[in-house]
């Protein structure tokens, strides 16, 4: 690694590893990282995986069995928002290699509001819901670059 110039680093932590794409994975073992005892790390939680397609991590020749832990303790979201999102995921999820996690028995350290759905007939008043929510909040006190709206549209995965 001391004659590449674009590998500074001994050791790289890969935070949000569940939107790893294989192609960036396979750009970080041509770095050298991957030979190295250690030289990658990973953080991820398979039931974040919203965007990208499960693929096997063993293909790439990076084998994490017996190596991986499953944390079962949320620090970020409240227990009513993580129970709320689990309804919209199978209990047990499988990777790109078969392997399976079981998240029934996950807890949040923290207690919050419970999550408000709110469904639409159509675009127009989702929009105007959606508007007057972010008005709402702005007259409250909350910045605008406070707050976040993600959407997810079919057109991206075509």
């Amino acid at each position: 690694m001391a004659n590449d110039p674009f590998a500074h680093y001994d050791h790289v932590i890969i935070a949000e590893a569940q939107d790893v794409s294989s192609a960036e994975l396979t750009f970080f073992l041509a770095k050298h990282y991957g030979n190295k005892t250690n030289g990658l790390f990973f953080a991820d939680d398979i039931g974040q995986r919203n965007f990208r397609a499960p693929f096997s991590w063993s293909s790439l020749e990076i084998d994490i069995r017996g190596k991986a832990y499953i944390l079962k303790v949320n620090y970020r979201i409240s227990q009513q928002i993580r129970a709320q999102a689990d309804l919209l995921l199978p209990k047990t999820i499988s990777d790109g290699d078969d392997q399976s996690e079981d998240r029934s028995d996950t807890i949040s350290v923290f207690r919050g509001e419970s999550p408000k759905i709110i469904l639409n007939d159509d675009t127009a008043n989702e929009q105007n819901f959606v508007s007057e929510w972010i008005t709402k909040q702005i007259s409250l006190g909350i910045a605008p670059s406070e707050i976040g709206v993600f959407v997810r549209n079919e057109y991206l995965y075509k």
